[in-house]
C-alpha cells in the first residue's frame, strides 16, 4: 500500500478500493438479478402462485443492493452530513382504509 502524505486524506485510498468492490458487487447482483429475471419470466407459474424461493430469492437481491448503495455512498462521502443509521419508512395513509382493522 503506498504511503499517505501529511496533506493527504488518509481514508481516500480505502475509500477509493471500496468504490472498485461496490461498483464490482453491483455488476455481479445486477448479472444475478437479469438471470433471475429471465428464469422468473420465462417460469409457468401463476403471479399469484409464485413460490416463497422465488420471493425470498427476489428479497436477497433486493437487500443487496440495498447494502450495496449505502456502502458506496458511504465512501463516496455522500452520507457525511446525514447520520447513516437505518431510518424507519414514513406509512402512507390510503383512502377508504379501516386503519382499526390494520
Amino acid at each position: 500500500m503506498p504511503k499517505v502524505t501529511v496533506d493527504e486524506n488518509p481514508k481516500a485510498p480505502a475509500n477509493q478500493r471500496h468504490i472498485k468492490i461496490y461498483d464490482k458487487l453491483l455488476d455481479n447482483v445486477e448479472y444475478l438479478l437479469d438471470g433471475f429475471s429471465k428464469d422468473v419470466a420465462s417460469s409457468d407459474f401463476d403471479f399469484t402462485d409464485i413460490p416463497k424461493s422465488t420471493i425470498s430469492t427476489l428479497d436477497f437481491l433486493v437487500a443487496s443492493i440495498v447494502k450495496i448503495q449505502k456502502g458506496h455512498r458511504i465512501a463516496l462521502g455522500l452520507d457525511d452530513e446525514e447520520d447513516v443509521k437505518s431510518v424507519e419508512p414514513e406509512i402512507s395513509i390510503i383512502q377508504g382504509i379501516d386503519i382499526s382493522k390494520v
